[in-house]
């Protein structure tokens, strides 16, 4: 019983994160990209 509780807890903390990390990569790779030359002029737009 005891190895089956340290079985499932390691595939569970090893599954969990490559899961997340694989639908974060394919959120990343499906959103919309911004535009550099908008994102380029807000950041030099601060105060001077």
């Amino acid at each position: 019983m005891v190895g089956g509780l340290l079985l499932s807890q390691a595939l569970t903390l090893y599954t969990t994160p490559v899961i997340y990390i694989f639908f974060d990569n394919l959120a990343h790779r499906f959103s919309p990209k911004p535009n550099k030359v908008e994102t380029g002029e807000a950041e030099q737009a601060g105060p001077a």
